[in-house]
């Protein structure tokens, strides 16, 4: 949370896209990716609520 909250409260029309990207190793458990895109997700819908 502390990473997405670095970038800043969104504005209309505004955001960022939360990449995988190649920094994830092959071993990283799939339910340890799916835990952090359901983060990323979940906190995501409570900011452009709030916004």
């Amino acid at each position: 949370i502390a990473t997405l909250d670095a970038y800043g409260k969104p504005t209309p029309g505004q955001g960022h896209v939360f990449n995988l990207g190649h920094g994830i190793s092959q071993f990283t458990p799939p339910e340890a990716v799916s835990v952090l895109v359901e983060t990323v997700h979940s906190y995501s819908r409570s900011q452009r609520q709030a916004a």
